[in-house]
């Protein structure tokens, strides 16, 4: 076995399933004091983590709280209006508006020679493409050390960015173009809104897009793509042999967003709107499609709002709870030292049961750390942003503490009034 840290063995083989692949392992050997060393280092990494997730957590309910109350402006200032004429009264008002969204000319790639006419148009590029997976399994040996075993696969797949091959631990025989041919491109048209124009970011939060097949008819095909591209599932593939992509070959897929009924509430500007400031300085710009009522957008708006704060609670969560598992991670590590002592005293399976009790007490602890900081955070954030309902939930939490108390006195009482 070689020293701490180096390679001992790289083999290669078949691909294990993946179509025109094969796989690359690497058995690694990392010592007692390099493990050591590095679970040190990481304890650093894992304090800036928890840092991190503690500051994650608190913006998060400042955020909350702030485009909570935001909203609720907004819902009280809206002023209901129609886009058929621009109402001078209305200038730099919070107005809701339900009209046609149309646009005023056709939209066109002239690249690739497809036009429609809608409010966006979105070209999508895909290109064939290696891309290497990575599966690691560890081993702790008899002295303390690590040996790792790391196998890399590789397989094609359809990627819309490119993979960057010049990262791959075996280049040889899975190189990728050096860039991708086309490049995803928007086309905007000036979409009309009655009297108004919608700005580009109102057309872009409109939901809903279909998919624009390209015209099967090899007059269609432009003069750059003439025996290089077919039509395939309503896309241009340019490659060679559809049913054996090669790596390089290009799917090139087009979306739209048609013209239809829309719902504004935005600030009006003149002819067109901007995004409404409120007091506390966030912004509100919603749109919807179909004819919908200001009470309902901002009730969606709300509902979005608490489920992106649950998310972001959760990976704030999470990061503290990965941070801890880091820094309490070399007292597993420092276990290792002492299992020579299994060898010695023939208490192998004595040793690697005490390192795994201790490695599950510590995911555990960290678990239950990585909770109590979390809601202690909120609670602080809270008594920041929200000091009324922190001050009336944190009375509840006394209450039931002491109710908890008096429980089991309540329960001798009983007793001794029942014994007589």
């Amino acid at each position: 076995m070689a020293d701490e840290d180096s390679i001992t063995e790289v083999t290669q083989g078949p691909g294990g399933g993946f179509s025109g692949g094969d796989t690359y392992t690497e058995v690694t050997r990392q010592s007692l004091p390099s493990k050591i060393g590095s679970s040190f280092g990481g304890l650093f990494f894992g304090l800036i983590l928890v840092i991190a997730g503690i500051v994650l957590l608190f913006w998060n309910e400042g955020r909350t709280v702030k485009t909570h109350r935001a909203l609720e402006e907004g819902a009280a200032a809206v002023v209901p209006a129609g886009p058929e004429t621009v109402n001078a009264v209305n200038q730099g008002k919070l107005v809701h508006m339900t009209g046609q969204a149309d646009a005023d000319a056709t939209l066109a790639d002239p690249e690739f020679g497809i036009s429609a006419r809608a409010l966006r148009l979105k070209r999508s590029v895909e290109m064939y493409q290696w891309k290497e997976d990575e599966k690691s399994e560890s081993q702790k040996n008899s002295d303390g050390s690590t040996t790792k075993r790391t196998t890399y696969s590789y397989r094609k797949v359809w990627s819309s960015s490119r993979i960057d091959s010049s990262r791959f631990k075996k280049q040889e025989n899975h190189s990728n173009p050096a860039a991708m041919p086309y490049r995803e491109k928007v086309f905007d048209a000036r979409t009309r809104f009655g009297a108004f124009t919608l700005p580009p970011t109102l057309v872009a939060k409109i939901p809903g897009e279909e998919d624009l097949p390209v015209p099967d008819s090899p007059a269609t095909v432009p003069a750059s793509l003439q025996g290089k591209a077919r039509v395939h599932e309503g896309a241009w593939y340019i490659g060679q042999n559809l049913q054996e992509p090669a790596v390089g070959d290009v799917k090139v897929r087009f979306r739209i967003k048609k013209p239809g009924t829309v719902s504004v509430i935005a600030k009006q500007w003149g002819n067109t709107f901007e995004p409404y400031i409120t007091k506390n300085g966030r912004e509100i710009e919603l749109v919807a499609a179909g004819a919908q009522s200001p009470e309902t957008m901002f009730a969606h708006a709300v509902d979005e709002n608490k489920t992106l704060s649950w998310i972001l609670r959760g990976v704030g969560f999470l990061v503290v709870f990965i941070g801890l598992l880091l820094v309490l991670n070399p007292f597993v590590v420092l276990l290792d030292a002492f299992s020579f002592l299994g060898n010695i005293f023939v208490l192998g399976s004595l040793v690697q049961g005490i390192q795994g009790l201790v490695a599950a007490g510590i995911f555990v602890v960290s678990l239950v750390l990585g909770l109590i900081l979390a809601l202690v955070t909120i609670a602080i954030a809270w008594m920041f942003y929200r000091p009324l309902l922190a001050v009336l939930l944190i009375a509840v939490a006394v209450g039931l503490l002491f109710g908890m108390r008096f429980l089991p006195r309540r329960g001798k009482i009983a007793q001794q009034g029942a014994a007589a």
